[in-house]
């Protein structure tokens, strides 16, 4: 599960994408909206890259259909497979910049928290979006995947990350292949 992310204010890359975001829903909303940096939570508003790796800002989480809450990830393993995602499968797919992300590890009654990021400037988190009702920017979902090798020491779950030379294989090609076969070295931290 990924529930929290770090968005980093010092990466050149970053600040482009950031103000290419802003730029973009401004024109496409009609309204200004600043991404936010730090560490991000659920329903921030955020950069993200649609098809053909074009900026914009999203909110994280889908509404819930029942209850309360905020839908914010969503399993790789069953996307194909749930009403809620097959479509957005096909013609939904976007890429969350992020520094690192955050995972827990229960230890006794606490829970320690790691960073989780790999040796580049960013990591690109696998995500599926829609728009909603009421919302004037789209809101997105992370894809998670049973955890790898060292992560799966601190949790069960992680995100899906693609590094910046893969970016568009997220967006053209089989996502059976892609979601089966993404592993990189993470660099962990506890924090």
């Amino acid at each position: 599960m990924c529930g929290r992310y770090y968005l980093g204010d010092d990466s050149e890359q970053l600040e482009v994408i950031t103000k290419a975001s802003e730029r973009a829903a401004c024109s496409d909303y009609g309204q200004s909206f600043k991404a936010k940096t730090g560490e991000i939570f659920p329903s921030d508003i955020v950069p993200v890259l649609t098809m053909n790796c074009k900026p914009t800002l999203m909110k994280w989480g889908f509404t819930k259909s029942v209850g309360k809450g905020l839908l914010i990830n969503a399993r790789s393993e069953t996307v194909k497979s749930l009403s809620t995602f097959s479509e957005l499968l096909q013609n939904r797919r976007c890429l969350i910049p992020a520094s690192a992300f955050f995972e827990w590890k229960t230890e006794g009654t606490r829970k320690q928290k790691y960073s989780f990021s790999i040796n580049e400037d960013l990591l690109y988190m696998a995500g599926l979006y829609r728009q909603e009702a009421n919302m004037p920017l789209p809101c997105f979902v992370v894809l998670t995947q049973e955890s790898l090798a060292d992560a799966a020491k601190i949790h069960d779950r992680m995100p899906v990350v693609f590094k910046e030379k893969n970016l568009l294989s997220w967006f053209l090609e089989d996502t059976e292949t892609l979601l089966n076969n993404v592993c990189y070295e993470l660099l962990i931290q506890q924090v």
